[in-house]
């Protein structure tokens, strides 16, 4: 379990590669790869959880395991 101090920073390193994604010119494409193929990280300026929202939207079947498949359990709202 993560204290409040190492969920902070974690939160603030996050916002900080989201930050970075808005500039990138491939970013949309990034995005459209990590779809299907990246349960982890930051890509495309979307955290792990905003991605497997979209690919449940769009009813995306990941080419890898996702992140819930892999750690198992119900995934977090």
């Amino acid at each position: 379990m993560l204290s409040p101090k190492q969920r902070s920073e974690m939160r603030e390193s996050m916002a900080k590669a989201v930050n970075i994604c808005k500039g990138c010119n491939v970013r949309n494409h990034c995005l459209e790869y990590s779809l299907h193929w990246e349960p982890f990280g930051i890509w495309g300026g979307l955290t792990e959880g905003a991605r497997e929202r979209m690919r449940k939207d769009r009813n995306i079947i990941m080419a890898r395991p996702s992140i819930i498949d892999i750690l198992g359990g119900v995934p977090r709202a």
